[in-house]
């Protein structure tokens, strides 16, 4: 009796064993499933508040920033193909790019589009953070692209950069806000303008005809 007796009491605590690591087992698999629940809650919400739309704070400041870049005054005139073209003679500021100092050249060769078997240049003159574009065919040369940051080009108008502007053509005199002033072609085929601080010339860009 004594030898079953301590079977019977060694099963009972064997099962009372397996049952407590069963219920171990069984709590650390709820607690990972709610930190897993837990975590998704988390990452939701995160996403929620992210995409929410914004306050009426946010929607303000956008409006004053708005508001502050429309108050840059800009003035733009329509004018003749002719008038927006930036240079007296285009030879005589080709001869100024060759003879300038620290010039870089770069050269890209199109196909002619209207004359067979011709090709033609853009040849693209870089100093001192500026850059004045040419286009050249076999009998002809003028620029199409200029983007004036420093002094030593002098316009038609009788004014480069550093220079004060002056009134051009019939066009409205610019006042001390104007920040930009543009002569623009009717049809829209070339335009220059002039970036202006306190009415000194701060830059010049050219974009003109290439066909």
């Amino acid at each position: 009796m004594i030898h079953v007796r301590s079977r019977s009491t060694f099963g009972y605590l064997f099962n009372l064993n397996h049952k407590r690591i069963a219920c171990h087992e069984s709590y650390t698999e709820r607690c990972a499933k709610l930190r897993m629940k837990r975590f998704i809650y988390i990452l939701i919400l995160s996403v929620c508040v992210a995409c929410s739309p914004p306050t009426k704070s946010d929607n303000k400041g956008a409006s004053e920033e708005i508001l502050q870049i429309a108050t840059n005054d800009s003035l733009i005139c329509h004018t003749t193909l002719i008038s927006t073209h930036p240079f007296e003679s285009d030879s005589m500021i080709y001869n100024q790019m060759q003879s300038m100092e620290n010039v870089e050249l770069h050269k890209e060769v199109f196909i002619n589009r209207h004359v067979e078997n011709t090709f033609d240049t853009v040849l693209k003159y870089s100093f001192n953070n500026s850059h004045v574009s040419f286009y050249q065919t076999e009998s002809e040369l003028w620029v199409i692209r200029m983007d004036l940051n420093s002094t030593g080009i002098k316009t038609k108008f009788g004014f480069g950069v550093g220079d004060k502007f002056c009134s051009i053509s019939n066009c409205q005199s610019i006042n001390s806000n104007t920040r930009q002033f543009v002569l623009s072609e009717t049809e829209g085929l070339t335009s220059i303008s002039f970036e202006l601080e306190n009415g000194i010339v701060t830059n010049i860009k050219y974009s003109g005809y290439n066909d």
